[in-house]
């Protein structure tokens, strides 16, 4: 139910926007990346359709990110992709509660 992703995606954004970011948002950009690699080397050859299949969270954001095209080369955006830091949970973001909010939406 998309409804309850998008329910689920923004309590997680709430408590952890560090992995929200890690898990959902730099995913996005690199597979936004990648699918525009591929338009530009499909072009080359005349192929007009690209199928993708991707998990129903990345959906929006990866079609936000083909539509608002930043200018920036593939390879510019996926080397500011690849150069992320390792995450880190700071104070406001504990571990435990983590595994338990991703044991409630299983449930």
């Amino acid at each position: 139910n998309s409804d309850f992703l998008t329910a689920s995606i923004e309590k997680l954004s709430r408590s952890f926007p560090s992995v929200r970011r890690v898990l959902i948002d730099e995913r996005d950009m690199y597979m936004a990346a990648k699918l525009q690699q591929a338009a530009e080397c499909a072009s080359k050859f005349n192929i007009r359709r690209i199928v993708a299949v991707v998990g129903a969270g990345h959906c929006p954001g990866i079609g936000k990110m083909m539509v608002e095209n930043s200018g920036a080369s593939p390879k510019q955006k996926l080397e500011s992709i690849l150069r992320t830091e390792k995450l880190a949970a700071t104070q406001d973001e504990v571990i435990l509660p983590l595994i338990t909010h991703f044991s409630e939406i299983e449930a």
